[in-house]
């Protein structure tokens, strides 16, 4: 679902010329998002190795107080909340509904891919790009693949909570960037993340396939 995961499969022998990439999509589209942004988002499992540590160590190095909304639930969630408790700016939401999501990430300036995992794939960065919202991710699996640096967001060390934390900073002082970045995102999510772009990438490989069995066959 990625160039990332196509090249690990190279990696380990499978022969390329019979590796497609067909990404997920995000059906229906959610329509571009407000115009006035107010936060930064994390959606995400609360699970260590999706970097939710990362960005709370993150958010405590930064010199002045930039609005984080984090959703989601996990084990480390008690850790979120009490940090929300102590942090100006935090605010932790818990789980939420999918609609909420596509709200909060249409109203979001950036929105956070942290994880420290290789990733398949990685749908919250595609529904942040349908909503006009850039992504800053970490270096790391198909996340960094999906995230065109200084054009759709920007990557951050995996793991480094002080490369998070002056990536985040620069962004937010850098709004018209960070807007110019949406208006990318966005158009990425058109080009590329469509349910009719999908489908025409799934043709295209389905013929693909045909035209390689009848010349095998002839």
């Amino acid at each position: 679902m990625s160039s990332f995961a196509r090249d690990k499969l190279v990696e380990g022998g499978l022969p390329a010329e019979k590796i497609v990439v067909k990404p997920n999509l995000v059906h229906p589209d959610p329509g571009i998002g407000a115009d006035r942004r107010e936060f930064v988002l994390l959606v995400s499992r609360l699970v260590e190795e999706k970097g939710i540590l990362t960005v709370l160590q993150a958010w405590e190095k930064l010199d002045y107080p930039i609005p984080l909304k984090i959703a989601g639930e996990g084990p480390q969630a008690s850790q979120v909340e009490e940090m929300a408790r102590k942090t100006p700016g935090l605010d932790y939401l818990g789980r939420q509904e999918l609609a909420e999501v596509y709200n909060l990430l249409g109203c979001a300036r950036l929105a956070l891919f942290p994880s420290q995992l290789y990733e398949v794939f990685g749908r919250v960065i595609v529904e942040a790009f349908a909503k006009g919202t850039p992504v800053l991710v970490a270096d790391i699996g198909s996340g960094a693949a999906l995230v065109a640096e200084g054009k759709t967001g920007l990557h951050f060390a995996t793991g480094d909570p002080a490369s998070l934390a002056e990536k985040v900073k620069w962004l937010w002082e850098n709004s018209d960037k960070m807007t110019e970045m949406g208006r990318n995102a966005r158009r990425e999510y058109e080009t590329n993340y469509t349910s009719a772009g999908n489908h025409d990438q799934l043709m295209a490989i389905y013929q693909m396939a045909l035209d390689n069995h009848t010349r095998k066959a002839s």
